[in-house]
């Protein structure tokens, strides 16, 4: 897994943290701060862990953005998550061709700047395709970009969504467009948001990757790991946000990096990048029976490699010690 630029690292969850914020659970848009709902130190661990990686995920985006190698972010709030479909005929009445899931919430500069995000994915129906959606949020109205990691295509979004008042709602609505970048398609997107209630670590993933597709034995022998945790972000609503995030690398002190997404569906979907953000890609796949085996990639390339292992609420075995017995099982 190498090769290629940064850009797309401003994902969620897909970098591990490197310098720790301080986290806060928010309400929903429109609303201030409200406190972490009371859980296991192993869930407040997970609030921090994952509030520093938008830290450093932010901090990624605005560096490309403005040049500025000295912007720190002081303070990342998790906000909540929205659920919500698209579709490619810009009538919000026609039927939907794929899904979007993603989280928002506020980050505050050292400066004293302050913004709101949002992140999140976006599906085919078949779970064929996908990419990210990301961009800030204000006053009722949202606008960013989307893209797809396999065929670099991309291009905007924007759109409304109600404000919740001094209630501070248990949910919300948004509706918007997506454009492509020559203008050539367009089509809507909606969907509801809702405040987070907490955030659970579920368990622990372990497996491998190689380079190539074809599942032959001869591809074994030259492997990378890759491990790491799955939990659930519990929304207000009585919906869940699920992801993964973890850690790569390559036999023999090679290269490493990070990994992260979301699982929808009996799928995953993230995105890697090596450690020192000069390469990243995407990687998906099925996430189904404590077992889970996908393909990875380079941004706008086809599948280059396969990765799988498993999952579970107990400690999994480290890759390496693996035998090539138990990968005979999971190919």
């Amino acid at each position: 897994m190498k090769r290629l630029g940064i850009w797309t690292i401003g994902l969620l969850l897909v970098l591990l943290a490197t310098g720790l914020a301080v986290p806060a659970l928010a309400g929903s848009p429109g609303s201030k701060a409200i406190e972490a709902v009371p859980g296991s130190s192993s869930g407040d661990a997970e609030v921090a862990e994952l509030a520093a990686e938008l830290e450093v995920a932010d901090a990624v985006a605005d560096l490309e953005e403005s040049g500025d190698k000295e912007i720190k972010l002081l303070e990342v709030t998790l906000g909540g998550g929205f659920l919500g479909v698209w579709g490619t005929d810009n009538v919000q009445a026609a039927e939907p061709v794929g899904k979007l899931a993603g989280v928002y919430g506020t980050v505050e500069r050292a400066d004293g700047t302050k913004f709101a995000f949002f992140r999140g994915i976006w599906i085919s129906n078949d779970g064929s395709m996908f990419g990210y959606l990301k961009g800030r949020y204000a006053d009722g109205q949202f606008k960013g970009t989307w893209g797809c990691p396999e065929t670099g295509a991309g291009g905007s979004v924007e759109g409304t969504y109600t404000i919740a008042g001094i209630d501070n709602a248990t949910a919300g609505d948004f509706t918007g467009i997506w454009t492509t970048r020559d203008g050539q398609q367009k089509g809507y997107l909606k969907g509801t948001w809702s405040p987070v209630v907490s955030v659970k670590r579920e368990g622990r993933f372990g497996g491998r990757w190689t380079c190539g597709t074809a599942a032959t034995s001869s591809v074994v022998d030259s492997y990378g790991r890759l491990w790491g945790l799955y939990g659930s972000i519990d929304l207000a609503d009585g919906s869940s946000i699920h992801y993964f995030r973890g850690k790569w690398d390559a036999a023999n002190d090679g290269p490493h990096g990070r990994l992260g997404g979301l699982i929808i569906d009996g799928r995953f979907y993230g995105l890697w990048a090596s450690h020192n953000n000069l390469a990243g890609g995407y990687l998906k796949g099925v996430w189904a029976e404590n077992l889970f085996k996908g393909v990875w990639g380079h941004f706008g390339s086809s599948a280059e490699g396969r990765l799988w292992g498993r999952y579970g609420p107990l400690p999994v075995p480290s890759p390496v010690e693996e035998q090539t017995s138990w990968l005979d099982k999971t190919e």
